[in-house]
């Protein structure tokens, strides 16, 4: 009997360690596993609110302002001297060499064209007679001698790199964007669109 009972509480503790064993073993891979799921979870929030805050740039992008410059102008004269040099250059370069009407604005024949483009337009936009005609459509009130000096300071910034486009033949209607003179919120007050002759090369 003494036997058999030692067997005995030799199997309990036998089966009560094997328990424990059990437990002590399966804690870690549960904990393991706790963990991953944890993480799993936090990289899936993450990624959702980084979508959410990309979303929100893009809803929220910057518009272009433009530089209206002191007499808020800018916008409108840019496209002024940009229609009157195609139209002057046109001229230029349609008429005749050796013609009597060979000139703009009556210039000297010994001038390159791009100097009588230049001239023509300095004298033909930035005055106030002209000036004082040009669209207003933000309503600012006209401060003569500041506007003609923006005409002045944008045909000298920017004139050359405007008979460079037009030399080259490029079109120049979004000119005045590119160049951040006019912003997003600003229109095409004058028809600045390339127009094609018949018969003419595209």
């Amino acid at each position: 009997p003494q036997v058999e009972g030692a067997m005995a509480d030799s199997a309990a503790s036998a089966s009560q360690r094997r328990r424990r064993c059990g437990k002590t073993s399966a804690s870690p891979v549960l904990g393991s596993a706790s963990r991953a799921s944890l993480f799993l979870l936090l990289v899936v929030l993450l990624a959702s609110l980084l979508q959410v805050v990309d979303g929100k740039k893009k809803g929220k992008a910057k518009r272009r302002k433009g530089n209206e410059g002191q007499s808020g102008q800018r916008c409108v004269i840019c496209q002024a001297i940009a229609f009157e040099s195609r139209r002057a250059w046109e001229l230029a370069r349609t008429t005749k060499s050796g013609s009597p009407y060979n000139y703009i604005d009556n210039g000297p024949m010994g001038k390159s064209a791009e100097d009588l483009v230049s001239a023509s337009v300095q004298k033909s936009v930035c005055n106030r007679g002209y000036l004082g005609k040009l669209p207003n459509p933000k309503g600012y009130a006209k401060h003569m001698p500041t506007v003609e000096y923006d005409c002045n300071n944008v045909l000298e910034e920017h004139g050359p790199t405007l008979l460079d486009a037009l030399t080259l033949g490029d079109e120049i209607a979004s000119y005045c964007w590119e160049a951040d003179i006019c912003g997003d919120g600003d229109e095409l007050a004058f028809d600045l669109k390339e127009k094609k002759e018949p018969g003419s090369e595209l």
